[in-house]
């Protein structure tokens, strides 16, 4: 989440999400159990609105990863007990859009 390519990532996925309604998916089985979370977090610290989809019949909306801090429009996560941080910068505009994450 640190890197150039993460944040081309994100962009190219937020240019999708403006065209089309757009899912992650992966073989993991809840989103919160997932690396999908991590993306989840960066889009919606973007003010971008993002849904869980639990099952083929439930969603929810996706809410920040409970251990994660957000410090002006960076959002890290704690490692280990030795208190360093893992951080993400993301670059993009604050434009509200709607993407799913599917477990």
């Amino acid at each position: 989440m640190q890197t150039s390519e993460f944040d081309a990532g994100l962009q190219r996925l937020i240019k999708l999400a403006g065209q089309k309604r757009s899912a992650l998916m992966c073989a993991g089985a809840v989103p919160w159990r997932c690396h999908r979370s991590l993306i989840a977090d960066a889009l919606t610290v973007l003010g971008i609105r993002v849904e869980d989809i639990i099952s083929k019949t439930r969603f929810q909306l996706h809410s920040l990863t409970s251990f994660a801090r957000v410090r002006s429009g960076r959002i890290t996560y704690p490692r280990g007990t030795g208190s360093q941080l893992l951080s993400s910068r993301v670059r993009t505009s604050r434009k509200e859009k709607k993407l799913g994450t599917e477990g």
